[in-house]
């Protein structure tokens, strides 16, 4: 399994961390265009795919982008390819909480 990891500098002050169950992912292309695309979305700060578990997890800032507007997001990619819904949210954890076998994981500072 290929893993990508960046670190970056951004936790805790106002981010929350959600989990979308997420319909039709098959390759690790999928995996890279669901990451792009929620990476891309202002507020998000760090992401994690698997291509195994057919998720994402996402730490975000709730006062910049929602849930909604990520879940829209990624069900425009490839035609509608992808079907999301939210699996959990949790306001007071990183994405680090979430099981070692990630395909991909990415943060960036907002």
């Amino acid at each position: 399994m290929e893993e990508v990891e960046t670190k970056m500098t951004a936790h805790s002050s106002g981010q929350k961390e959600v989990v979308f169950n997420i319909a039709g992912i098959t390759c690790m292309k999928c995996v890279r265009l669901i990451t792009e695309c929620l990476t891309d979305l202002p507020g998000v700060v760090q992401v994690k795919v698997s291509k195994d578990l057919s998720t994402a997890a996402a730490t975000y800032h709730a006062t910049l982008v929602s849930t909604d507007t990520m879940i829209q997001e990624i069900q425009k990619l490839v035609n509608g390819k992808f079907t999301a819904t939210v699996a959990a949210s949790y306001p007071y954890l990183t994405a680090d909480f979430c099981p070692t076998h990630w395909s991909l994981r990415v943060q960036r500072d907002v």
